[in-house]
């Protein structure tokens, strides 16, 4: 089968771009979420932490004075 002799209409070329641009802004997007929540879960992570071990510091304190 020659590729010349396939007739392509217009309307094809058209669906196959929308459908691979409709692809990459589903996956620019998707990308987007991810980064976002992986960026917000590991600032919560870091402030977690952090907030535990002053926690933890000051439970410490408290017991150096009351013994």
């Amino acid at each position: 089968m020659d590729p010349e002799s396939v007739e392509v209409s217009p309307r094809t070329v058209l669906l196959v771009a929308l459908k691979g641009g409709a692809d990459v802004v589903a996956n620019a997007v998707h990308g987007m979420i991810v980064g976002t929540y992986c960026m917000y879960s590991g600032l919560l992570g870091l402030y977690i932490d952090n907030l535990s071990h002053k926690i933890q510091h000051r439970s410490y304190m408290i017991n150096q004075i009351i013994q």
